[in-house]
């Protein structure tokens, strides 16, 4: 896929900024400006082809202005022209083959940066995946004690309610204990006191026997018959 504008933009400014706060004035490498600009390795990579090439020709043109020579071969049109032309032939062409002895390193130098950046993400990678796989089994592990707090919990309100319970139903025993003992304290009372008076009644009822008994004496010595009414003759 096609390297958008908005994306190469952004890795163009991030290496302009690289390149203008180095203090050597080195070319920044792949991994720093895919980290400053946020953006894909490779389209960091593709680029920085762009950036750098752009760069060497910046400096090209700088470095080459119209030489001396042909300035006096146009003055002089003599026989030195072939010769300066020849020397500027031989000239461009070893900057053409400097330029891609250059290239060729650059694209070496982007393929290590590109290969070291790789292994760099690949260790990120390895310890986030590795951190993530200890947060799991701490979750997992939280995620048990808290299912292991929560029986507990449970088992603890259970106890508590049925202690509770056994409570409750204490207290009412305790209760109907202490309302039944009054209810015997109660009938006890009622029968000491009926029998004080059944007692009261039997003595009662005693002594009237024993004042019958004392009547009926007098009764039965006043039916008897004297002993003089016994001797005496019977009148004809």
């Amino acid at each position: 896929m096609a390297l958008s504008q908005d994306i190469k933009e952004r890795i163009f400014a991030a290496a302009d900024a690289l390149h203008a706060a180095s203090a050597s004035g080195e070319f920044p490498s792949v991994e720093a400006v895919r980290q400053e600009s946020r953006a894909g390795m490779n389209n960091v990579v593709e680029a920085m082809k762009e950036w750098r090439q752009n760069q060497r020709k910046q400096v090209q043109a700088v470095r080459e202005p119209l030489p001396v020579e042909l300035h006096s071969v146009v003055q002089s049109m003599g026989q030195s022209l072939w010769e300066t032309a020849q020397q500027l032939a031989n000239e461009s062409l070893d900057a053409a083959k400097v330029a891609f002895e250059t290239e060729k390193n650059d694209l070496i130098q982007l393929s290590a940066e590109q290969s070291e950046s790789y292994e760099k993400q690949a260790a990120e990678l390895e310890a986030a995946q590795a951190r993530i796989a200890d947060l799991e089994r701490q979750a997992t592990a939280a995620a048990t004690a808290a299912q292991v707090t929560a029986q507990e919990l449970d088992e603890t309100r259970r106890t508590r309610l049925a202690a509770e319970q056994d409570a409750t139903l204490t207290k009412q025993r305790a209760e109907e204990i202490e309302r039944r003992a009054a209810e015997l304290r109660t009938e006890r009372d009622k029968a000491r006191t009926e029998a004080a008076t059944a007692r009261e009644e039997a003595a009662a009822l005693r002594g009237e026997l024993e004042a019958t008994k004392t009547q009926n004496a007098g009764l039965l010595a006043a039916l008897k018959p004297s002993p003089a009414t016994k001797g005496s003759p019977q009148k004809k």
